[in-house]
């Protein structure tokens, strides 16, 4: 299996990276459960504006506000390919920490490739995966509608993440469960529901260390592929042309830095809404992409499409835009605009040129480039 898939999945591996983790596990609970102070900004145009609404089910002892969340700054662009592998000595018996970026409605009765490959990238059918499902309205039904198709394609320490409020993100024993997986899977519902219990929490600080420091692979559908990037869409109607001030986006995990995430892409023909939102922010790289359709996005090394459709890379960094000339809600003009289409079953790396694969063109290298390079270690 590309990628070196293989290599994750013996019982070896998987016990050097055991004793890896419960080296730093107790430790990195009592970090993780300290306030981090961090500067606040402006608040986003979805803080600002939108209508109020019922907040999230909190628990007896719950009830602790939502921080609020900056506008991310711009993130400048151009970045060299391939750019994260800085030393290139990477640490023994670390994993390749993996994003399994997901459109929504991944195939959950038949072939079930995407979940397949995510259980693979995991560590096969023992590796420690837990369901994030807070996103949904309703997380335990979310949970029952997983459990079953984990369970038949092999998967055999799969769980659901008790987290469904503030409280239970600042909760010392979540996060020893994060700290503690091999894979987490963040289900569909409401982005924005899901970064109100995580913004600024133990919990999210733990699935950066998760990721970043533990190689942990961490998969996400419909909206839990919406909260991968810093820059999130929040809501945005799917205009048929690309407009001024119609989509508004908030802040997300940041497991991706440079991105903005799409989904349903071409199925709710989404392509106006992601320009409308790349005029905004020219600096990213707009990802878009198909139902039952999976980016794998290996870090500092390649992205790979998996599944039934397509993915669309928006690349406006050296676009012209009339944005600051017209009014709200009036068509964009976007001149300069770069668009790749990428389908199923291709994989596109980053770096030196290896024989017998292809050298992908400097302009698809450049925003491949962008996508594989770490995010920072956010808290």
């Amino acid at each position: 299996m590309p990628g070196g898939d293989a290599a994750d999945t013996g019982s070896h591996g998987l016990a050097r990276r055991t004793l890896l983790r419960s080296a730093f596990a107790a430790s990195a609970v009592a970090a993780l459960s300290a306030p981090v102070g961090r500067a606040r900004g402006q608040a986003s145009p979805v803080t600002a504006a939108a209508p109020a609404r019922a907040a999230a089910p909190t628990s007896p002892q719950a009830g602790t506000p939502t921080p609020p969340r900056p506008n991310p700054a711009p993130v400048k662009g151009g970045a060299a390919p391939g750019g994260a592998a800085s030393s290139g000595q990477p640490p023994l018996a670390r994993r390749l920490g993996r994003l399994v970026v997901i459109g929504g409605n991944e195939d959950r009765l038949q072939d079930r490739v995407i979940l397949r490959r995510f259980v693979a990238m995991c560590g096969g059918p023992d590796a420690r995966i837990a369901l994030i499902t807070a996103a949904s309205e309703d997380p335990q039904g979310a949970w029952r509608g997983y459990a079953p198709v984990f369970e038949a394609i092999g998967a055999r320490a799969v769980s659901l993440l008790p987290m469904f409020d503030r409280a239970a993100a600042e909760d010392p024993a979540v996060v020893s469960r994060i700290l503690a997986c091999d894979g987490l899977f963040i289900s569909g519902g409401d982005q924005n529901r899901l970064m109100e219990i995580l913004w600024e929490s133990a919990a999210a600080r733990a699935i950066h260390i998760a990721f970043h420091l533990n190689g942990c692979c961490i998969g996400g559908t419909s909206a839990g592929a919406a909260v991968m990037s810093r820059h999130m869409l929040a809501q945005g109607q799917a205009v048929s042309l690309p407009q001024k001030d119609v989509v508004s986006t908030d802040i997300g995990l940041g497991l991706l830095s440079k991105a903005i995430i799409d989904q349903h892409f071409s199925e709710r023909r989404r392509l106006g809404r992601l320009l409308s939102a790349m005029a905004q922010r020219p600096d990213l790289i707009g990802v878009g992409i198909d139902e039952d359709t999976a980016l794998v996005i290996e870090r500092g090394q390649a992205v790979e499409v998996l599944g039934q459709g397509t993915v669309t890379i928006v690349d406006g960094r050296r676009m012209q835009s009339n944005l600051e000339d017209i009014e709200s809600d009036a068509h964009l003009e976007l001149i300069g605009v770069q668009l790749h289409l990428l389908p199923a079953g291709h994989r596109y790396a980053v770096g030196p040129a290896l024989r017998g694969v292809r050298r992908l063109p400097a302009a698809l290298a450049e925003a491949v480039g962008m996508l594989v390079e770490p995010g920072p270690l956010r808290g």
